[in-house]
């Protein structure tokens, strides 16, 4: 089970963010022995947990009193007792997100509470009582937070449902007893030893919830979709299956609150993670499959289109995820868009023409007023079109030179396309001689209408043959008629048959075409008598 393999190996490698994450926390200096190094540390409601866990997984619980609100006389001698009961209670009964409590010194002023106060989470308990906290003068006089009084008044009620883990009393001492990075050793076995259980009891969950209905679904519309499509989404299910059972699966062990926070992010993450992977999937599949039709229909320009639709969804998931892991992570986010937003700008601003001509092939492509064969005129250029690029379409000329448009230029012109066209206008200009007689032009309007109604590629309804007006030199015929072919090779042939045709009836008529003419005429002036 290679795909089993490399699930625990993701989950194994996910783990390594919660361990850095524990030896950060198990690294940083405790507060100093000064009232200034206390109260920095105490500045806001964040720092005053954070602290308090740091220094009670650490077993540091003298330290850790340091963060709860009781007199001096109570700290010395009950305070690490009563740190390390509050400890184990949050550890198995808090609920809430530590990174969304307020780490601003003023805490959150829009929660209803007076301003020296702050609930940073709550209890499963039957009362569900709260993690309060308040904001109280230190005797250097800066103000810091500390878990209030009201909290600690219960922590023995709460602690007494809770007791000493069964767990720990039936493992050896020196798993409970030693720790490494500040958290048991049992817990790290625990954590490593779930790794290929996880990964079995998520593949039974796929095999179960995902493989069974992609069978019987199968089945009915009788598809060969099973293979395809659950190769597509076995390896990221299972990655997102193990990391759910895994994390599910150390809650029941109680693993400290500071360690689940950690753990708890790189679950999130990976989770994001896993659905981008399943996403990027499908549409890298869904897209190449309607990109092959396109190739076999030969229709290149949809599979242009596709493929940077392609492109451009792979793209927007990468950063839609790196967004969310940083919003995860604890990062702001306000700050960071902001700045994204001026770089795109920027970014926008310096490569201005290339973004336009990168949009005038998309509508190019997109609007399909041209297609890769077409011959065109494009303003004062006229050809067949070679390709259609993002950035520039090339054109082949009559005098077979290459013609380069960008796609910004191209997107503004007026186009037309001769290829589009689905018949042919046959509009020959028929002048007369002015020695035609009446009866001749009437043999001539007969012969051509009879010409063109008797040919099977004319248009019979738009058809129209009339003496149209006196001319300067000739009398002028109007032909108007449609050829039915949009293939200018069979139009030529049969202009060529008509006009030959043509020639004949006015042959027959006895009469000819008429030239560019002038008469002149010549007259003498007579002689004048000079004057006397």
């Amino acid at each position: 089970m290679p795909t089993c393999l490399l699930a625990a190996a993701a989950a194994l490698t996910l783990l390594a963010p919660c361990l850095r994450g524990a030896q950060i926390s198990a690294a940083l200096p405790p507060p100093g022995p000064g009232e200034a190094a206390h109260s920095a540390i105490r500045a806001t409601p964040r720092s005053a947990v954070m602290s308090f866990l740091r220094a009670a997984q650490s077993r540091k619980y003298r330290l850790a009193a340091q963060y709860l609100q009781i007199s001096e006389h109570e700290r010395e001698r009950r305070g690490a007792e009563l740190a390390r009961e509050l400890s184990e209670v949050m550890d198995q009964l808090f609920l809430g997100n530590l990174d969304l409590i307020s780490n601003v010194p003023e805490g959150s002023l829009d929660d209803g509470l007076p301003p020296d106060k702050e609930v940073a989470g709550y209890f499963a308990t039957d009362g569900k009582h709260p993690l309060v906290l308040v904001r109280v003068q230190d005797k250097s006089g800066a103000q810091v937070w500390l878990i209030a009084s009201e909290t600690l008044d219960r922590v023995p009620e709460m602690y007494a449902e809770v007791g000493y883990p069964e767990i720990e009393r039936r493992l050896p001492a020196a798993l409970v007893e030693n720790q490494w990075l500040g958290v048991d050793l049992w817990r790290w076995l625990a954590a490593v030893v779930l790794i290929p259980i996880s990964a079995a009891a998520g593949w039974l969950l796929l095999r179960l919830f995902v493989l069974l209905p992609i069978m019987v679904f199968t089945r009915l519309r009788r598809t060969d979709l099973k293979t395809s499509l659950w190769q597509e989404v076995r390896t990221p299910a299972l990655v997102l299956a193990t990391m759910l059972v895994h994390y599910l699966a150390l809650l029941g062990f109680g693993i400290p609150l500071l360690y689940r926070q950690y753990y708890g992010r790189a679950v999130r993450i990976s989770v994001a993670i896993a659905i981008a992977w399943l996403i990027w999937r499908w549409v890298n599949r869904g897209l190449k499959l309607a990109y092959q039709r396109m190739v076999q229909r030969g229709d290149m320009e949809t599979g242009s289109i596709l493929l940077l639709t392609q492109r451009i969804t792979k793209a927007l998931v990468i950063v839609v995820v790196f967004l969310i892991s940083l919003s995860l992570l604890g990062f702001e986010m306000k700050g960071f868009l902001a700045g994204l937003g001026i770089g795109g700008i920027a970014v926008a601003l310096a490569a201005q023409k290339t973004l336009e001509n990168v949009f005038g092939g998309i509508w190019v492509l997109s609007d399909r007023a041209i297609r890769v064969g077409d011959f065109c005129v494009f303003g004062a250029q006229r050809g067949t079109v070679e390709d259609i690029g993002l950035r520039s379409t090339r054109v082949r000329t009559l005098d077979r030179t290459v013609v380069t448009i960008p796609n910004g230029q191209l997107a503004n012109m007026i186009v037309e396309n001769f290829t589009l066209r689905d018949k042919f206008w046959f509009n020959p200009a028929l002048s007369l001689r002015y020695e035609t007689t009446a009866e001749q032009l009437q043999a001539v309007l007969q012969g051509v209408r009879r010409l063109l109604e008797d040919h099977p590629k004319v248009e019979k309804e738009t058809l129209r043959v009339r003496f149209q007006r006196l001319g300067n030199s000739s009398l002028e015929i109007e032909v108007h008629a449609y050829v039915l072919t949009s293939d200018f090779a069979e139009f030529t042939s049969i202009r060529e048959e008509l006009l030959v045709g043509i020639k004949e009836i006015v042959a027959a008529s006895g009469t000819d075409f008429a030239f560019p003419s002038q008469t002149l005429y010549l007259a003498k002036d007579p002689k004048t008598e000079p004057r006397q």
